[in-house]
């Protein structure tokens, strides 16, 4: 019960859960300044239709993910306010998707050569992370109710962060930096090491044990509903080194690389094109994987965390 006690202290200064906190910040903002920063009216921002169009696009384990894609003119207003409002805003260390200088190799070169790493998904990231949350964040950063309205309006859809606006990435980071505060401290009092890659977090510690395997991830689940998110406990992976250890899509048993059957796959296609037979890989596919390759392996030669 010990580190529930000091979970719960972390949220002891307010009687609310961190989603439902009235934001304290006095405003800065109206309508008016917002529009100077992103150079529209809001009497024009307000004739833009907010509109969706929906998809799937495949995802590597074979099941379909869901985009929620605006329509033109609104994703325009959205890349603005991306660009103009939030870009330069904190995110927490430890989030590392959708961040300038950032990839894929930041978040897996953290957990190189660890005895046992945690992998746990956040179920329905985007739909899990509501307009309140938005609005609240807007009125913390000093917007008055109706600017904050009015952004909120702007970046969500159907009362959540819809995946496919492109404002929705960095807002997903920037809501939740308390959230990465709180991993990173659970991470530090079990001498781990805390990422999130969107909505795939990772945990690396010093030691195989299973009890402390199994107290980390509660308290993590626990964490994530007070932020009104839920583990999706298909996808929770608790790997020792004795077996081989990906971190978002890369092998980290000794260093960062590509598995094994991808390497193979370069060669053999490499192999193919250069001898003139048959394979279902075009050239341009075969450049896009040794491009990928090779910003791997230059990443990882840099210290990135």
């Amino acid at each position: 019960m010990g580190i529930f006690n000091k979970l719960k202290s972390l949220f002891s200064s307010n009687s609310s859960e961190p989603q439902h906190q009235t934001p304290t910040t006095p405003a800065r903002f109206n309508l008016l300044d917002l529009e100077h920063r992103l150079d529209i009216s809001h009497r024009q921002i307000k004739l833009i239709p907010l509109d969706y169009h929906t998809f799937t696009v495949p995802k590597s384990n074979g099941h379909k993910r869901l985009i929620t894609a605006p329509n033109p003119e609104l994703k325009k207003l959205q890349r603005t306010i991306a660009k103009r409002l939030l870009t330069k805003l904190a995110v927490h260390p430890n989030a590392v998707g959708f961040r300038k200088n950032h990839s894929v190799v930041t978040n897996a070169k953290a957990h190189t050569n660890s005895p046992m790493i945690i992998k746990l998904d956040i179920r329905n990231f985007f739909q899990s992370t509501p307009a309140q949350r938005v609005n609240h964040y807007f009125r913390f950063l000093g917007y008055d109710a109706d600017s904050a309205q009015l952004l909120t309006s702007i970046t969500t859809h159907i009362d959540h962060l819809p995946q496919g606006a492109p404002t929705s990435p960095i807002l997903s980071n920037l809501l939740n930096y308390k959230l990465d505060t709180a991993l990173t401290t659970l991470a530090q009092n079990h001498k781990a090491i805390y990422t999130r890659y969107a909505d795939d977090i990772t945990f690396s510690l010093d030691t195989k044990d299973s009890e402390a395997a199994r107290n980390l991830v509660n308290a993590a689940a626990y964490l994530l509903h007070q932020f009104g998110y839920k583990l999706n406990n298909r996808k929770k992976r608790i790997i020792r080194n004795h077996r081989q250890q990906r971190v978002t899509g890369l092998v980290v048993n000794e260093k960062v690389n590509l598995p094994r059957e991808t390497r193979r796959l370069i060669r053999a296609i490499q192999h193919a094109h250069d001898n003139n037979k048959p394979t279902t890989h075009s050239p341009q596919q075969l450049q896009s994987l040794k491009a990928y390759h090779q910003m791997i392996i230059t990443q990882s030669e840099f210290e990135t965390h």
